[in-house]
C-alpha cells in the first residue's frame, strides 16, 4: 500500500470513529502522526479526505504537484471566521508538503526495471517514456526544460544562479538524447548515464560526467571549456563532435575524435596530457595507466547513433557486451572457441532483432544457441 493510500485509510478511519483514540498510527512517521493529530484537533478531517480525493495519482508528476500547490481555496467556506480560514490554509500547506514528500517516495519506488529515469536533484526519480511530451519542471515547480520523444531539452532561460545537477541514465535496449543548456548536444548510448547541470553558469567550465558511451557535439564557447569526465579521463573541448566510451565493465576508456580538437588528461597522471587530432581515437588502460593512439575509421564508433552496430576484427567475446547492451539481452557463452572467434560484422538494431545477428555470426562460425526471453545460452 503507498503512503497515500494509508494515509487517507487511517483518515477515514479516524472519520468514522469520530475519534482518534485507538486508530493505529505505527505504520505512519512522526511527521505524519503529528499531522494526523493537527487535523483531527482543527476538525478538518473530512475535509481532507476530499482533498485526497481530488488528487489524481495517474497524473504526470509534475501536474500533481502543481496540484498539491493550490488545494486551499477548495476548502474555504462560506461564514468560518479568518482564524478558522487561517488553520485551514496552514494545516492544508503541510498536507501538501506532507504528501508531495510520499507521493515523491512512492514514485521513486516504483520506477521500472529497464525504464529511462531523470534525476531532478539528489532524489526525485522521474520515469521517461520515450513517446512523451511534457515540460520538465524542478522540485520547486520551475521550468527548466521540456521532452519530446527521445530528446529532453534544457532551457537557458532557467532561472538558476546555483549550480544544480541533474542525471539522466539510459537502461540496456535504449538511446537517448539530451540538449544542454548551452545548446550542446549529447546522445547517450545503451547502459549509460550522464551527470550535468540544469544551467551553465558564466564563469564557470561546463562540466558533465558520464558512465557509459556518448556522441557529444559541443556548442562553442571560448570562455567556457567543456569537460567530460570519463571515469579516470578528462576530455576538454571549446567547440567539436567526438564519442566517449567509459562502461564500468570495459578495460579501456575510448575517445574518438571526429571534429575539431580535444585535449585529453588523466586524472592518475596529472601531468599527462595528449591533444587529439580528427580521425584518431586515444586509449587508456584503467589497469596499466598506458595511453595509445591510432587512426580509426571513425564511422565504427559513432554508427550506433543511427542504430549500426559496426563490428571489425574484434572476438566475439568482446561482441557480447555490445550485444547486450544494445538488445537488452543476457548471453551466456558456454563456447570457448567462439569466444576467441575474430569477426567482422554489420548490423542495424532498428530492422534487425537479436536472433537475425546471431543467425549471421552462426552463418560464419556454425554454433548452437537457445533464446529463452532475455536470456541467450550458447554451447
Amino acid at each position: 500500500m503507498s503512503r497515500i493510500n494509508q494515509l487517507e485509510k487511517v483518515l477515514k478511519a479516524i472519520n468514522s470513529s469520530g475519534s482518534i483514540e485507538g486508530i493505529d498510527l505505527e505504520n505512519l512517521n512522526k511527521e505524519e502522526r503529528d499531522l494526523l493529530l493537527k487535523l483531527y484537533e482543527e476538525g478538518m478531517v473530512e475535509e481532507s479526505i476530499t482533498f485526497l480525493a481530488g488528487l489524481d495519482t495517474t497524473k504526470d508528476w509534475n501536474a500533481i504537484k502543481k496540484q498539491l500547490n493550490t488545494p486551499i481555496k477548495s476548502f474555504r467556506r462560506i461564514g468560518k471566521t479568518s482564524f478558522k480560514y487561517a488553520a485551514v490554509m496552514l494545516v492544508c500547506s503541510v498536507l501538501a508538503i506532507v504528501f508531495t514528500k510520499s507521493l515523491a517516495t512512492d514514485r521513486n519506488k516504483e520506477v521500472p526495471e529497464n525504464a529511462v529515469t531523470l534525476t531532478i536533484g539528489n532524489d526525485d526519480i522521474r520515469v521517461i517514456t520515450n513517446d512523451e511530451e511534457q515540460t520538465i519542471l524542478n522540485g520547486s515547480g520551475e521550468v527548466i526544460g521540456s521532452q519530446q520523444g527521445n530528446r529532453i531539452t534544457y532551457s537557458s532561460e532557467a532561472k538558476q544562479d546555483v549550480l544544480v545537477y541533474n542525471e539522466l541514465n539510459i537502461p540496456h535496449g535504449n538511446v537517448f538524447e539530451v540538449q544542454l543548456s548551452d545548446g550542446s548536444l549529447v546522445h547517450l548510448n545503451a547502459g549509460s548515464k550522464l551527470r550535468y547541470p540544469v544551467k551553465f553558469l558564466k564563469g564557470h567550465k561546463r562540466k558533465v560526467f558520464i558512465e557509459g558511451e556518448g556522441y557529444f557535439q559541443v556548442a562553442e564557447d571560448k570562455e567556457h571549456p567543456f569537460i567530460v569526465y570519463a571515469d579516470d579521463v578528462a576530455v576538454e573541448v571549446l567547440g567539436t563532435a567526438f564519442n566517449v566510451a567509459s562502461y564500468t565493465d570495459n578495460k579501456v576508456i575510448e575517445t574518438v575524435l571526429v571534429e575539431g580538437s580535444v585535449q585529453l588528461k588523466t586524472q592518475s597522471n596529472a601531468g599527462k596530457e595528449l591533444k587529439l587530432q580528427p580521425g584518431f581515437m586515444a586509449s587508456w588502460n584503467k589497469a596499466d595507466y598506458s595511453l595509445n593512439v591510432k587512426e580509426v575509421p571513425t564511422e565504427n564508433y559513432t554508427g550506433w547513433i543511427n542504430g549500426e552496430l559496426i563490428f571489425r576484427d574484434i572476438p566475439f567475446k568482446d561482441m557480447e557486451k555490445r550485444l547486450e547492451r544494445a538488445f537488452d539481452v543476457q548471453i551466456e557463452n558456454n563456447n570457448l572457441m567462439l569466444a576467441e572467434k575474430i569477426l567482422n560484422a554489420r548490423f542495424n538494431k532498428e530492422v534487425e532483432n537479436i536472433e537475425v545477428v546471431l543467425k549471421a555470426i552462426n552463418a560464419i562460425y556454425p554454433f548452437s544457441y537457445k533464446i529463452s526471453g532475455k536470456q541467450i545460452v550458447i554451447k
